[in-house]
Formats: structure tokens, sequence, C-alpha cells
């Protein structure tokens, strides 16, 4: 009785203090608590942290156990299928998302780029090319996932990894002309097509004339996030520093590779599988009514006629102190927050009660996940009923819960509670979800150096070294009606709009989001 009752009470602890940006671990019989400078924990969570300590001591501990033993057995788990002579791993709904063309068929055949990452820089400056070559071959080395590939057996997908000693992830060309378009086509892989079966990773060099060069890297987001590119970058500049002193990298042992938590999630998926489901139908029986947004020209539009359009703006120095005066005062971050003020929102202007708004998390609550290269992110769906008498703070605690219910019960998601109840005939995005918010901050995801120019500086040899802009494609697809971002640079706000002009003008956007603004600046918190 002892095991189920932590099973059911100290995760939902722990959940807590990872929400709060806490990190909980053990060493010996000590527990070690580490969070953001400057935050605190309230006296009551702190209490019973004190309480409980022996009890969160032993489930942490069990946890690294069955940690071990499911690395040790996943062959025999079936997450590791043998065929033709080779072995292959069974993946997630994250990566058979982008795998199965079957899945978003529609948009995938209109957004030809969907799924694929370039990232081109510049270095002006002598660049050891050998040098260069050797810490991207490192690089494949210490990430399989780098060399991952994937295939359908017997109906499933599944992930291979390439053996290490293949070396044609690195092509080098010479340019007499550098800004003819052979040498762009090049570095923007215009030639180049993503086959899942062959490889999901590509290197391109160019050098344009002497001392420019182009670093160009083409991913596929099967294997590849927003973080994983501080990973990368973070990784190749240690190894190729390390490598022009003779010296080994100083870089965080990799306890596991990616294919060991998709061997996690897949446990997990089983083991809390049903319990999920039924919680997700217990606590939203019915589907809500269509979300109507106001301003929309047009009800529903074909796929290939949503084209994006851009919104960009940047927050007022008063707002933002608002909203981390309702940070510290709720003690929740300033996401909450804004999520709770956009439902508010949406409810003051249209009288709808029971909103759907999608979100992205990172989803690396997994112990040594921060330091792996692949796809973890995914998009999930937040879901509050609001009541007339419900004030602000009301609505921050539902927004706080449905952000834990969603990390919770996650091995059935709510997205997938939904579908079943639409059918295969109705679509989930355009009636009861049409808006994502999203937020980024541009330090603290990883160490901050990481987003600093100096640490490239120190990889090139204090060369010149700057990002290249990428080619935005002429009728970019939003399969969404909006898409809200924000984006916190240093002491600033700004928030990145995209829309789908077939549904909203450009005029009805912009009334849309000025009023929101307004909305935050006039509501008293």
């Amino acid at each position: 009785m002892e095991t189920s009752k932590i099973e059911l009470s100290i995760p939902e602890l722990l959940h807590q203090l990872i929400c709060l940006g806490f990190k909980i671990s053990y060493e010996n019989d000590d527990l070690l608590l580490k969070g953001p400078p400057g935050k605190k924990i309230e006296a009551s969570l702190l209490n019973e942290i004190t309480v409980k300590k022996q009890t969160i001591l032993e489930y942490l501990k069990l946890l690294n156990v069955q940690k071990q033993l499911r690395y040790t057995n996943s062959y025999f788990s079936g997450n590791i299928i043998k065929y033709d002579e080779k072995y292959y791993h069974r993946i997630t709904p994250i990566q058979n998302y982008w795998v199965d063309d079957k899945i978003d068929k529609d948009y995938k055949e209109n957004q030809k780029s969907h799924g694929q990452v370039i990232i081109k820089q510049e270095i002006l400056g002598k660049v050891d090319i050998g040098l260069l070559r050797l810490s991207i071959e490192r690089l494949l080395e210490r990430h399989e996932s780098l060399r991952a590939t994937f295939h359908k057996i017997r109906d499933d997908y599944v992930m291979g990894i390439n053996d290490i000693h293949n070396n044609d992830y690195i092509e080098y060309r010479e340019f007499l002309f550098p800004n003819d378009d052979l040498c762009k086509a090049f570095v923007a892989f215009k030639d180049h097509k993503i086959k899942f079966e062959d490889k999901v990773f590509l290197v391109r060099i160019a050098k344009k004339r002497k001392n420019e060069y182009v670093l160009s890297m083409k991913l596929h987001h099967v294997i590849f996030d927003s973080w994983s590119r501080e990973i990368l970058f973070r990784d190749l500049v240690k190894i190729y520093s390390a490598l022009e002193k003779n010296i080994e990298p100083d870089l965080p042992i990799l306890k596991y590779q990616y294919k060991d938590f998709l061997s996690i999630s897949n446990d997990y998926r089983k083991v809390e599988y049903q319990r999920n489901k039924e919680y997700w139908n217990r606590l939203f029986p019915n589907l809500p009514n269509e979300l109507i947004i106001p301003g929309a020209i047009a009800i529903k539009t074909p796929i290939e006629e949503k084209t994006c359009r851009f919104l960009s703006l940047k927050l007022s120095q008063y707002n933002n102190k608002k909203l981390n005066r309702a940070s510290g005062r709720f003690n929740c971050s300033r996401f909450i927050i804004i999520q709770a003020l956009f439902y508010l929102y949406i409810f003051n202007k249209t009288g709808q009660s029971d909103i759907i708004i999608g979100t992205f998390v990172f989803g690396r609550e997994m112990e040594d996940s921060q330091h792996q290269i692949g796809c973890f992110a995914k998009t999930v769906l937040l879901r509050i009923i609001i009541n007339e008498v419900d004030s602000l703070e009301n609505i921050i605690s539902k927004v706080i819960r449905a952000n834990e219910d969603m990390n919770n019960y996650r091995a059935f998601t709510l997205i997938e509670s939904m579908l079943e109840k639409i059918g295969s005939d109705a679509s989930l995005r355009g009636t009861y979800w049409k808006i994502n918010l999203l937020y980024n901050e541009t330090v603290g995801i990883l160490n901050s150096s990481l987003r600093n120019t100096d640490t490239h500086m120190e990889f090139f040899n204090n060369l010149i070294v700057r990002d290249l802009p990428l080619e935005i494609e002429p009728n970019y697809i939003i399969p969404i009606d909006m898409q809200l971002d924000f984006q916190v640079m240093k002491n600033d706000i700004f928030l990145k709009v995209e829309y789908d002009s077939s549904l909203y003008s450009k005029e009805s956007i912009e009334e849309f989001i000025s009023n929101y603004i307004e909305f935050i600046t006039q509501t008293d918190f």
C-alpha cells in the first residue's frame, strides 16, 4: 500500500517544484534543491517536502533503479526489434508525426519544407577545414541521433543508427565565383531532399574566396528541436577548441543516447496510458463549442490558401513590469500570467467559457536529456473552463492546473482524447483549437553563454562569425488561425504574431492583438 501512495502523491509534489523552476535530486540520504536565483519556495510546500523527505528519497532511488532496469531490458520489453539482421528502436508519437506522411497529410503536401531545419553561418578568416571536419565527425560520434535513420517495418516506423564510420555527412566545395547561383544553391541544399532511410543530418562547407566560408547544416525536426540547436553549437565549439589544443573537450558525459529516452517514453506510455485516458475523459467528457475569434473574414478555407503573414510589436515597459510583479505575487512564471490574461480576454471578448489554446513544451524532464540532441519538444493543448464569478487569481490557478495536468497525464494526451471524440471526419485544428501561445527566453534554456557571440569567436580564434538569413517560402502555410510568440530579450518582451491571411485581414489582426495588449494594460493585477 505504501508504494501505491508514493506513486500517486510524490510525483505531483515533485511536479510542483518543476513548475516553479526547481530541480530536486539526492546524494546519499540528503535531498538537493536547485532553483532560479532569488526564487523562493512557499513555506507550506517546503514544509511538505521536509515532512515527506524520507518518502521522496525512497521514490527517487526507486526511479533510478527502475531506469537502469529499463535500459538493461529494453530488448525484452519490445523497444528494440531485430529485422534483416539489424537492430531497430521503436519511436514515440513525437517522431511518428514527422515520419508518417499520412499524419497531417494535406499540410505536409502543401508545405514542402515542413520539418526541415537549415542553419547557415558565415565565417570570415583563416579556418582549419581539416580540424572543422574532424570536429563534426566527433560530434557525430558523440550524438547517435545525428546518425539516425527511420524505416517502416511491419506497419510500424522505427529508428536505426548509421555506423560511426559512415563519413558522407560532410561535403566541402570551393567556388571561383562566390556569389553565383551554384554557391547559393549548394549552401541552401537546393539539390538535396531528406530521405529518412538514409540520413537526417548533413553538413556543407563552402569556401567562397580566401578566408571566407559558409558553414551550412541541414537537419530534420524528427531528431532536432530548438533546445538541440544550443547543444549542437556548444558541443561543436568545445570539440573544435579542444582539438586545436590537443586535449579532450570538456563536455558533460552522455550516460544515455536518444534511443534510450525513446525507450523510457514508450515504457511510461504503456504503464500510464489507460489511467491517463480515464483521467481526461472524466475531466472533459464533452467537446467544447467551436472557438469563434472576432474579425474573421471567412469561416474555413482550404489548406493551400492558408498563407502566413506576420505582425511584430514590443510590449511596453509598463506591461513588462506588471507581468513581473504578477509573476512574483502569484508565484508562477510570466507565461502563466500571459496565458491567464489571454483566456480572460477571449472570455470577455466572445463570452465563450470553455477555451482551448495550444502551446509548445520542451519535454526534457528526464535526467540528462538537457544535453541530448533530439526532438523532445511537442505541441500540447491547455483547456480551461471559466465561470462568471472567476477572478484573475482563480483563472491563474486553473491555468497552473492545466499546465500540470498536461505534464502529469502525457501518456495519453488531451489531443488524443479530443481526437477520439471528434472522429476521423472532423478536424481539431480550425474548430476547437485555433490559437497557439508560445514563450521563449533568450537566456536560461541552457547556459546563457551559448547564445553569446563571444563563444563562437573563441571557437573560430577570434574570427568574424554571423548567422546568415534563411529563405522563407513565398507561400508559407500556417495550419492554425494564429500563433502568438512572446520572446524575452534581456528586459524587453517582443510579440511575433503569425496568422492565416485567408481568414484574417491585416487590419482585423492588428485590432485583435492591440485590444489584447490594451486589456493587459487596463486589467488590475
